[in-house]
């Protein structure tokens, strides 16, 4: 689909149906259009992907790419998860989950941070037990992680390859509505 301008139409989270093919990369467009695309106001829209038709409006939306591509975002992340895993792993009582607190189940969360401190002390069949999804909790903070100490230019770089691998394939989603799924199956088993 082409806007009245004649240029591609740039994809936008808040469009209800994707239809078309959206754009392909950015090398089909003029260096003064790529900056423009690459400033701070467009930071976060997929705009160097290529999907086909009809999509919702959440299907492959990126979710870890705009925390690697935003260098304090990364850092603010990463100092959060490292003082949770930290006081976490010193037995100091941080964070009580509000769902099993208020009703008495684990949420589909529950036993993440004890799952992350079994993959770094290298117990991953252990850190298995705690939560099955912890290893891809792990690689994304550890991605976001890598991003906040990178150069500026790499971290954003590294960023549109995530946003890129996100949106073409809707990987993150597709692990996160598993790992809801798993939290239900989880809640329905145990009681």
């Amino acid at each position: 689909m082409k806007e009245p301008s004649g240029e591609p139409r740039k994809f936008r989270s808040q469009d209800s149906h994707c239809e078309g093919m959206l754009p392909l990369w950015k090398g089909k467009l003029s260096p003064e259009k790529r900056e423009s695309l690459d400033s701070d106001q467009d930071r976060y829209q997929p705009t160097d992907i290529a999907l086909s038709t009809k999509c919702t409006s959440w299907n492959g939306m990126p979710i870890i790419a705009p925390f690697v591509s935003d260098r304090r975002a990364a850092r603010i992340v990463t100092a959060i998860v490292a003082l949770l895993l930290l006081l976490t792993a010193s037995g100091l009582p941080v964070w009580r989950c509000p769902v099993h607190a208020l009703f008495g189940v684990p949420c589909p969360g529950c036993g993440l941070t004890r799952s992350i401190l079994c993959l770094l002390k290298g117990d991953w069949r252990e850190s298995l037990s705690y939560h099955p999804f912890g290893i891809l909790f792990f690689i994304a903070g550890a991605l976001v992680s890598l991003a906040a100490f990178l150069p500026e230019k790499w971290g954003k770089a590294m960023g549109r390859v995530i946003e890129k691998v996100e949106m073409q394939t809707g990987l993150t989603m597709i692990a996160l509505l598993s790992a809801l799924l798993f939290g239900v199956l989880r809640l329905l088993f145990s009681i």
